[in-house]
C-alpha cells in the first residue's frame, strides 16, 4: 500500500511537470511560454476554450531519455490522462479516464495547428511540433468556427488608441496562413465605434472535415463573397472583449479569436513585442507574431517565397518550397519501410495526393525527403533505424538517396507523376555537399530541373562546381550552415546561447554560396528561422527567402524597411 501511494505521489509530480492546466499557471510560470497570458485569461474567466499546456519540461524529458520523436511512457500516459479529461463535464478524474472521450483539439506550438481527434494523434501532433520547435504545445478544445481571425489591442502603426481586426470566413488558418486576404476593421478603443473598415473579397472558407481530419475549403456564394464579414454587432463584441483583455494584462498583445454560433471565443495571446521579456524563448516568440497587414512595397531585387512544411497546408502563391518530411510523417509509414516492403506506388502516390492539396502554385520545389536516423522513429518502420553518435552529420540526405537509390526513385516518379499533370515543378537534393553527389543523382533524376539545398560549409565552398553540373535553383538552410561552421547543436540547451547567425564566418559563407551561385546564372534563396537582420542581409546580397505562410509578409516587411 506504500508504495503504491508513493508511485501515485511521483506521477502526480511528474504530471505537474509535464502539464499544465490553464486552472494552474501563474504568471511566473515559464515552463508554459508564451501560453501564459492564454491562461491568465481563462483564469479570469474570458471565453477561453478548455485546454492544458505540455511543458518545455517535458520536452526537455524527451531529449535527456534520448527519443527525440517518442515519448517515455511516464509522460504519454499523462498527456493521454489529461486529453481524456477535456470536454469531460461533471465527472471525476477517474471516471473520465475510464469512459474516455475523442474530443477533437487543436495541438500547437506556432501558427500552424494541428486538429487532431484521439490519444494517438494527439501524441503525433505533439510530436510534430517538437519535430519544429523545442517549446510548450498548447492543447484545447478546437472552434469549428463560422468566422475567424485576429485582433491587435494596439494598432501597430503607434496609435494607442485604436484596435485593429482581421477577419475571414471559417478557420482562422485562413488569415494566419495568408491564404485570404482579410477585412480589416480600425476600432475606436474608447467607444468601441469602427473608424475604418476595408472588406476584401473571399473566395473560400476553410473548415475542418471531422470524418477525414483534413482541412478543406468551400466555396462561398457570389452574394458572401463582397459582403463584409463581420456583422457591426460582432465588431463591437470582438474589441470589447480586446480592450478588456489590454486592461486584464496591462500590457499590449495579439489575440486570435473564433466566432461559433454566435460566440467569441479566445483561442491565444501573444505579446505584440513591446514590452520587456522575461527570458530569451519569450522574445523569439513575440517576434515571430505580428499582425499581418497590407503595407507599401519598395523596389528590391528579393522576392519572399512561401515555404510549406506540413500536410494539409493550403496557399495561394506564385512560387513555393516543399519540404516533406511531415507530409511524409502523414502516411505514418516510414519511406525505407515503404521500400523494403515493395510499396514504393504506394509512397509515389501519398506524395502526389498531399502535393496537389496544397493550392495553387505556379512555381513548385520539392525538396526530396532528409530523414535523420534520430527523427521519425514512431513511423512504421522506423524502428529498424540505425543509432548514430551524431545523426546531423551522418546518414541522411543525398547521401542516403545514393545508397538506397530506390526511395530516390520513387520521390522521382511523384514529381514526373505531377509534371504530366500539368505542375511546373523541379527536385531538390538535400544536405549536398560535392558535385560528385549531383552528377551521381543526375543519372537517376532524368528530364527534371534540378535544385540543391545548400546546407553544408563544404557545398558553400563548392558552389561553382555545384553550379556547372547544371542544377538551376539553390536553397540555403541558414540554420543548417550555422550549426555546422559553429560546431554548436541549436537543440542543445546548454550551448544554444552561443548559437549566432550573424556570426562573420557563417556571414561569409553565405555570402561566397550567394555570389557563386549568381556568377553561373543559378537562382539563389535562402530558408529556414532567421533574424530579421539576416533577412535584411539577405536581401542585400540579393537573394530571395522562403518562409513559413505567417512569416511571409513579416519578411517583406523586414526587407522593404526604410
Amino acid at each position: 500500500m506504500h508504495q503504491q501511494s508513493l508511485k501515485t505521489a511521483r506521477k502526480s509530480k511528474e504530471e505537474m511537470a509535464f502539464i499544465k492546466w490553464f486552472k494552474d499557471v501563474s504568471e511566473k510560470d515559464s515552463e508554459v511560454g508564451s501560453n501564459v497570458h492564454l491562461a491568465l485569461l481563462a483564469n479570469a474567466s474570458f471565453p477561453v476554450p478548455a485546454g492544458f499546456i505540455v511543458t518545455i519540461d517535458a520536452y526537455k524529458t524527451l531529449k535527456r531519455e534520448g527519443h527525440r520523436m517518442s515519448f517515455p511512457d511516464n509522460l504519454a500516459e499523462s498527456i493521454t490522462d489529461s486529453y481524456q479529461l477535456l470536454g469531460v463535464a461533471n465527472k471525476t478524474k477517474a471516471e473520465a479516464i475510464m469512459q474516455g472521450t475523442e474530443e477533437i483539439v487543436t495541438v500547437r506550438c506556432d501558427d500552424a495547428p494541428f486538429h487532431v481527434q484521439g490519444s494517438q494523434n494527439v501524441l503525433k501532433a505533439i510530436a510534430a511540433c517538437w519535430a519544429k520547435e523545442s517549446k510548450p504545445v498548447l492543447v484545447q478544445r478546437m472552434i469549428q468556427s463560422e468566422k475567424a481571425g485576429i485582433m491587435s489591442t494596439t494598432n501597430p502603426a503607434n496609435k494607442s488608441d485604436e484596435l485593429v481586426i482581421l477577419a475571414a470566413y471559417g478557420l482562422g488558418e485562413a488569415v494566419t496562413s495568408g491564404a485570404v486576404k482579410p477585412d480589416t476593421y480600425i476600432v475606436d478603443k474608447k467607444t468601441l465605434n469602427v473608424r475604418e473598415a476595408k472588406v476584401k473579397e473571399q473566395d473560400f472558407r476553410l473548415f475542418l472535415d471531422k470524418k477525414t481530419g483534413k482541412l478543406l475549403k468551400e466555396k462561398l456564394s457570389e452574394g458572401d463573397r463582397r459582403l463584409q464579414v463581420l456583422t457591426d454587432k460582432e465588431i463591437y463584441q470582438i474589441a470589447r472583449y480586446g480592450r478588456k483583455i489590454q486592461e486584464h494584462l496591462n500590457i499590449p498583445v495579439n489575440v486570435e479569436w473564433a466566432l461559433e454560433n454566435d460566440q467569441v471565443h479566445i483561442l491565444r495571446c501573444q505579446t505584440s513585442g513591446k514590452e520587456e521579456k522575461k527570458s530569451e524563448e519569450k522574445k523569439v516568440e513575440s517576434a515571430q507574431r505580428e499582425e499581418v497587414k497590407p503595407s507599401k512595397k519598395e523596389k528590391t531585387t528579393t522576392n519572399v517565397h512561401v515555404l510549406l512544411d506540413l500536410a494539409g497546408q493550403n496557399v495561394q502563391a506564385e512560387r513555393a518550397l516543399i519540404q516533406p518530411e511531415l507530409i511524409i510523417a502523414s502516411s505514418n509509414t516510414h519511406p525505407a519501410h515503404f521500400i523494403r516492403e515493395k510499396r514504393a506506388d504506394e509512397y509515389t502516390k501519398h506524395l502526389v495526393n498531399e502535393i496537389k492539396k496544397m493550392g495553387t502554385i505556379g512555381t513548385l520545389w520539392l525538396c526530396n525527403s532528409d530523414m535523420r536516423s534520430d527523427e521519425y522513429r514512431t513511423l512504421k518502420g522506423g524502428h529498424k533505424e540505425s543509432y548514430e553518435a551524431d545523426p546531423l552529420i551522418g546518414w541522411h540526405g543525398v547521401r542516403r538517396l545514393l545508397d538506397e537509390p530506390e526511395i530516390l526513385k520513387a520521390e522521382y516518379a511523384a514529381v514526373k507523376k505531377l509534371l504530366e499533370q500539368g505542375y511546373n515543378v523541379g527536385i531538390v537534393l538535400p544536405f549536398v555537399s560535392d558535385k560528385e553527389e549531383v552528377r551521381k543523382a543526375k543519372e537517376v533524376l532524368k528530364d527534371v530541373n534540378i535544385g540543391v539545398m545548400i546546407e553544408t560549409p563544404a557545398s558553400c565552398a563548392a558552389i561553382a562546381d555545384i553550379c556547372k553540373e547544371g542544377v538551376s535553383f539553390a536553397c540555403m538552410n541558414i540554420e543548417s550552415i550555422a550549426q555546422l561552421v559553429l560546431g554548436i547543436d541549436k537543440h542543445n540547451p546548454k550551448v544554444k546561447k552561443h548559437f549566432n547567425l550573424m556570426h562573420p564566418a557563417v556571414l561569409s559563407l553565405i555570402e561566397t554560396a550567394i555570389k557563386g551561385c549568381k556568377a553561373h546564372g543559378v537562382e539563389i534563396a535562402a530558408c529556414g528561422n532567421m533574424p530579421m537582420q539576416m533577412a535584411q542581409f539577405l536581401a542585400s546580397h540579393g537573394a530571395d527567402i522562403y518562409a513559413k505562410p505567417e512569416a511571409v509578409q513579416k519578411m517583406r516587411n523586414a526587407i522593404t524597411a526604410p
